[in-house]
């Protein structure tokens, strides 16, 4: 949980192909101040 200006939680590649900060497939963030819901998706890294 957080607000809409913060960064959501996702994987970032650190090299080619190297990814680090993995959340759990379909995690949710949720916007404290819009209500807006975000899941996280292993297979798009988004």
């Amino acid at each position: 949980m957080g607000l809409s200006t913060d960064t959501k939680p996702a994987w970032h590649e650190v090299s080619t192909g190297v990814y680090e900060g993995e959340p759990e497939n379909m995690s949710i963030f949720l916007e404290a101040d819009t209500g807006d819901k975000y899941y996280y998706d292993v297979e798009t890294h988004d």
